[in-house]
């Protein structure tokens, strides 16, 4: 029996945001994937799809504000239940922390499963930033 993961970065609340939202649910269900990976999601939208898919989730990211609705960042959804989590923040090129890297222990039928996203700096011309964060990210793997 196989595991089906899949990732997608969803893209916040940018642009046409509100119109995606039904096809990302109705897409997210159809794959039937067992373990889900969202990266520029909010803690509302992975509650939601969360509660639609009937699976465990963890989400954590930038909440300046604590606004439910208005955060982004990083989440993993499963059928299965999440045993424990962590996250860590990746410094940008600022010194800003506001991308994540989220890991979730997932007990499957099969055994353990460490899961682990990210969203890495996307800005042209940072190879470096990326290179720390990377390297932050690689750390925090190790420990989990």
């Amino acid at each position: 029996m196989a595991v089906v993961i899949a990732t997608w970065n969803v893209q916040w609340q940018f642009n046409e945001w509100e119109e995606r939202q039904p096809a990302i649910a109705a897409v997210l269900g159809d794959l039937d994937a067992d373990v889900i990976m969202l990266q520029e999601s909010w803690r509302g939208q992975v509650d939601r799809l969360a509660d639609e898919l009937g699976f465990h989730h963890i989400w954590a990211g930038h909440d300046p504000r604590g606004d439910y609705e208005r955060s982004m960042g990083n989440a993993i959804l499963s059928r299965w239940p999440i045993q424990t989590n962590a996250h860590r923040f990746l410094a940008d090129a600022k010194g800003r922390e506001y991308r994540t890297i989220v890991f979730a222990r997932i007990k499957t039928p099969f055994g353990t499963l460490p899961a682990f996203t990210t969203h890495l700096d996307h800005h042209f011309g940072q190879s470096a930033t990326r290179s720390s964060q990377l390297a932050a990210a690689s750390e925090f793997i190790e420990i989990h």
